[in-house]
């Protein structure tokens, strides 16, 4: 990807959205940790996303205005939409609650892998160098790939409310494409606003299944390793 390519497509990124941690996990817990992020990263354009869905619901809201009688039922419809956005809203907040668990997942592995950050840097020179034993280490890779399977389970029901939330909008667009056939002349609008939702809905599910991807090798890698770790 050239500068230019590279600067496009950073500018096309919510300054909210989650963002990609540079860690230094190592081995298990590194693999874990990057399959989280991807999960994550499905949802980088979830705010802009709904926020469409908030425009969209206020454009449709004022042609339903201008339909009268027409309209008063896509009116309704297009009020409960902005209810979605709110939640979908809300799902965005948790996730970055999730991103800032994550970022200091990995501040505090580094911090311990350096010997506890500049107060270990500190106290380097007066203290005898202590390495962690094969088992420590061992207890210390398990307590950072159990929280990252949390985190995993964590996005994972945010993922099923978006995906919930993309039925109801589907309902949704649906029942207008309905009132758009007995609207008259105001049909071609409430149309395009059918057909707009539902191309939403469909980037919706598209995040909801790539993150969904994401989280199952998540588990199954966090659940391979403990069984190996009971075997042991």
């Amino acid at each position: 990807m050239s500068t230019e390519a590279a600067t496009e497509a950073a500018a096309e990124i919510p300054a909210d959205a989650p963002v990609v941690v540079e860690h230094r996990l190592e081995g298990r817990a590194g693999e874990m940790f990057t399959q989280c992020e991807t999960a994550l990263q499905a949802f980088v354009k979830l705010r802009e996303l709904s926020e469409d869905m908030r425009i969209l619901s206020l454009n449709a809201e004022l042609a339903a205005g201008r339909a009268g009688t027409a309209g008063v039922a896509v009116r309704a419809l297009t009020q409960y939409t902005r209810q979605l956005v709110s939640q979908l809203n809300r799902v965005q907040e948790d996730m970055n609650t999730l991103q800032a668990r994550a970022e200091e997942l990995v501040a505090s592995n580094n911090g311990k892998a350096e010997g506890g950050g500049e107060e270990g840097e500190e106290n380097a020179s007066s203290m005898p160098a202590y390495e962690l034993s094969d088992r420590e280490k061992e207890d210390q890779e398990q307590s950072v790939i159990s929280t990252i399977s949390d985190h995993a389970k964590q996005i994972s029901v945010h993922a099923q409310t978006i995906r919930r939330i993309a039925e109801q909008s589907n309902g949704i667009a649906t029942n207008i494409a309905i009132e758009a056939a007995g609207a008259g002349r105001y049909e071609p609008e409430f149309r395009t606003v059918a057909n707009t939702m539902k191309r939403y809905i469909a980037d919706l599910r598209a995040m909801v299944d790539d993150s969904e991807r994401a989280v199952k090798q998540v588990l199954e890698s966090g659940e391979r390793l403990n069984n190996a770790r009971k075997a042991n």
